[in-house]
């Protein structure tokens, strides 16, 4: 059983949406299947809503019929895999199955439906008249071949602007990614009462969930904008746009391209002219700054070199050292006798040594020239070892 639904989906073509532009009513759609030869091709058209199919009951290179009421997708012909007309319903949208077999399904293709958007080709039959054109359409200024430079992982806004003639007129917006096989990216359409989204077209699956919507219209419902914001572009978002709206009037599609624009997603910004001398300025003026700090730090450090007092004060070869004690006499200061050539020194202790340590002290030296009684002491500190 399971192995039969396998064969039967893998007897399906790969389900793809193809925008088709023609200036007449005269085209001829393809099924994109393999093997086409060897499959019996059957080919839908949606109806006025552009939502809903039915099956079309014979394919020739007249106008194709198809089948109204509630049967309308159980009766299925057999055709070939090309789709000849002259439409003069000026386009629309139509879909093809194929199979190798004659078994087919119950049902006509969804949009909402996965498994459809997936194993089905629909085209989006776009087809420009003029007369018709202004008849339903405001004339406003076009926006068309727009070219937008973007930054890879930034955001870009599109924006679609149309104005119909008639009030609460129901239209179909289709924003289109335009390759040979083209993506559709969203939909929108003002049905009686109600706005409704992606029920008319396949959203491609890889970029839904990068997409932000706004549709606003005034207060006479005539007036349309709708944004489309793509978050975070990648290279692969490089295109052409399309913002297509249709409307259904005198008994006919009336087709309007509101928008077409280019999109280039580069790796890096382009800087301007401007923030090129703005660079350029302000590394200027940082080299500027290091330079006159490396040269401020040689200064100081010269400086200081200059004033630095010397590591080490020599050893007195002639101080006295008193046996049995531990001192050390390295003089700090000094009192000479000229007349008897005798130098006494003295040695202070450290300011951060313990005032409780012990000292020594040499006995009393009478010195030349002084009077009875005055005497001079040396002082020495122990250093401890």
């Amino acid at each position: 059983m399971y192995f039969l639904v396998i064969l039967a989906f893998l007897g399906r073509i790969t389900g793809e949406t193809f925008f088709r532009h023609y200036e007449n009513g005269n085209f001829t759609l393809k099924c994109n299947g393999t093997v086409a030869n060897e499959k019996e091709t059957i080919w839908y058209e949606a109806e006025e809503s552009l939502q809903e199919f039915q099956v079309i009951n014979y394919c020739s290179n007249q106008q194709p019929k198809v089948i109204n009421g509630p049967n309308k997708c159980s009766d299925k012909t057999k055709c070939t895999n090309q789709l000849s007309t002259s439409d003069s319903k000026g386009g629309g949208v139509f879909a093809c199955e194929q199979f190798i077999n004659t078994g087919t399904s119950q049902t006509c293709p969804l949009f909402t439906n996965v498994t459809h958007c997936r194993h089905y080709n629909f085209f989006i039959v776009v087809i420009i008249n003029m007369t018709a054109d202004k008849e339903t359409f405001e004339t406003i200024p076009s926006k068309s071949h727009d070219n937008h430079l973007v930054e890879e992982e930034s955001n870009i806004t599109l924006s679609c602007e149309f104005q119909m003639k008639q009030p609460k007129q129901t239209f179909v917006i289709y924003w289109i990614k335009y390759t040979e096989t083209s993506k559709c990216l969203f939909s929108a359409a003002r049905e009686q009462y109600t706005l409704s989204y992606n029920t008319h077209c396949c959203i491609d699956e890889m970029i839904e969930g990068r997409l932000v919507n706004y549709t606003s219209l005034d207060s006479e419902e005539k007036h349309v904008v709708h944004n489309m914001t793509i978050l975070n572009v990648t290279d692969s978002d490089s295109g052409t746009y399309l913002c297509v709206v249709n409307s259904w009037a005198r008994n006919k599609h009336v087709w309007k391209i509101a928008n077409n624009l280019s999109i280039e997603v580069r790796n890096q910004a382009i800087p301007s002219s401007a923030s090129v001398t703005l660079y350029a300025a302000t590394g200027l003026i940082v080299g500027i700054i290091i330079i006159s700090g490396i040269a401020w730090l040689i200064y100081k450090k010269k400086i200081k070199s200059k004033g630095k007092p010397p590591a080490q004060l020599p050893r007195a070869q002639a101080a006295l050292e008193i046996s049995g004690d531990e001192c050390s006499p390295y003089a700090v200061s000094s009192s000479k006798d000229f007349q008897r050539n005798e130098v006494l020194y003295s040695l202070a202790t450290s300011p951060y040594e313990d005032p409780n340590a012990a000292y020594c002290t040499v006995g009393n030296t009478a010195t030349s020239g002084k009077g009875t009684g005055d005497e001079i002491h040396t002082v020495y500190a122990v250093v401890p070892q």
